[in-house]
Parts: structure tokens; C-alpha cells; sequence
């Protein structure tokens, strides 16, 4: 996916320096000049950035950050034309990322390096082997760049087969998943007629894992069918706590 970052301005008019800079490393530079054609964008296309230019005489601009920050969570940044301490705090308060004096001494070699560092981190965070599913209220984290599944903070050591097992239950949380599919899914074509209890025997152990947190009724059987993971089921003293030694790492013992 291509870098796209929106500036806007309520001036009318952009700061033809901080546009070059950023078009040098941006694919994509949208700009609006306008609150309303900024928040039309914003709902349209999915941006790496938000760059707002706001001049002295603007009278709304924490307004301006919280409707942006309603429609999205991208990284917005404040370039302003009368640099303060009390202005900076209110717009970061109010939902901005950054702030930046713009005047007409802007270091744009600066400026472009930061930009430049943000789209970068955003690329990496954005990649699929970055992706993380992380669930707060059950302390669940499944990192998908290590291949290891959290709780609390603690490794649960799980098996290749059985982080497999708990990414795709996870990414269909909610779901019932087919006990064929996650054969064909978990095995790839590397499972034969003891697929079945291969797979039981990692779903136990998995829940195994997960009873030291308060957590063994993440995974539901759906009798006949599959699993499902459902992560309502955790219980209300799920809180933090060791792992037992007997959580060791090993090896799948079955194919």
C-alpha cells in the first residue's frame, strides 16, 4: 500500500515548503483547504498521516482535532503559524501526535525527516507479520511476528501447531470454526484419519495453558461441529498471576 497523507489547512492557502517536503516522501498528498473538505477526505481514504496547518486567527482548532480524531485513529500533526507552549498543550490534549512551529524558517530537511520516520514505522506496524491481536479485557496478545500467544505479559509457550491453532480461532473470534477446516488450515494436506484427536489433543492442551489465568474457557466446543473462541468466558479473577512450572515448552507431540 502506497504512503498517503492528508494536509489541511483553514487558511485557504498551504505552506508551499511543508508540501515539498512531504511529497518527497510521500506517494500520495492530498490537500484541503478547507475543515469541511478535510473531514470528506478523511472519511474517503485511508491515510498514514494528517498534517494541519492552522494559522493565529482560527478560533476552533482543538474543535477541529476531535471531530478528525471521531473519524479515525491515523497520526494527526499540528504545523502552527504563532508557535506557544499553552497552544501546543491544548492541541495535544485535544487529540494531536505532534507539534510543530511553521513559520517562514521551517527546516524542511527536518520536518521531512520526521515525516519520513513516522510513514516508516507505520509501513512496518501495517505489515501483515507485524499485526497483533491484542485484548485488553482478557490480557490476551497473540504476536503474529514471533508466532507466541500472551497472557498477562507471560509467554504460554505454545506449540506450533497450537499457535496455529489459537491465530485462526482468533482471527474468527465470535465464530464457529469446522473442526475440516482447521485440519486443512492447522495440517495443511498434512492430516489423516487421526486428525481428529490430534486436534482434540492440542485444543486440551491449550486450554491447559490458559486455566492458570482464569482463562481455560476461552475455547468452546461446539459439539459435533468445531470450536469457537470466545473470549467473554474469561473469568472475573483472570488477573494476572506466575505460570506454573509445569507450563514448559515442548515440542507437538502429535502430527
Amino acid at each position: 500500500m502506497r504512503d498517503k497523507v492528508l494536509i489541511a489547512t483553514n487558511s485557504g492557502k498551504l505552506h508551499p515548503g511543508l508540501c515539498g517536503c512531504v511529497s518527497r516522501v510521500a506517494s500520495i498528498v492530498h490537500q484541503a483547504v478547507s475543515q469541511r473538505k478535510a473531514m470528506e477526505l478523511l472519511s474517503r481514504f485511508q491515510y498514514k498521516m494528517v498534517i494541519l496547518v492552522f494559522n493565529p486567527q482560527f478560533a476552533c482548532k482543538e474543535d477541529m482535532i476531535e471531530r478528525l480524531r471521531a473519524l479515525s485513529s491515523v497520526p494527526i500533526w499540528i504545523a502552527s503559524g504563532e508557535p506557544s507552549r499553552e497552544e501546543e498543550i491544548q492541541l495535544l490534549d485535544a487529540g494531536a501526535d505532534r507539534y510543530f512551529a511553521l513559520d517562514s524558517l521551517l527546516d524542511e530537511e527536518y520536518f521531512r525527516a520526521n515525516v519520513s520516520a513516522l510513514l516508516r514505522r507505520m509501513r512496518i506496524e501495517n505489515s501483515v507479520e507485524y499485526q497483533e491481536l491484542w485484548l485488553p479485557d482478557c490480557g490476551l496478545k497473540v504476536n503474529r511476528r514471533f508466532h507466541k500467544v500472551y497472557m498477562h505479559g507471560r509467554d504460554l509457550r505454545l506449540t506450533p501447531k497450537q499457535y496455529a491453532l489459537m491465530l485462526i480461532l482468533t482471527q474468527r473470534m465470535g465464530e464457529v470454526v469446522e473442526k475440516e477446516e482447521l485440519y486443512e488450515l492447522a495440517w495443511k494436506s498434512c492430516y489423516d484419519v487421526n486428525a481428529d484427536e490430534a486436534l482434540k489433543y492440542h485444543i486440551r492442551e491449550i486450554r491447559k495453558k490458559l486455566e492458570p489465568f482464569g482463562a481455560g474457557g476461552l475455547i468452546e466446543t461446539a459439539w459435533g461441529v468445531g470450536y469457537r473462541f470466545c473470549w467473554e468466558n474469561v473469568s472475573d479473577n483472570g488477573e494476572f498471576c506466575d505460570i506454573p512450572d509445569r507450563i514448559k515448552p515442548e515440542t507437538d507431540k502429535n502430527p
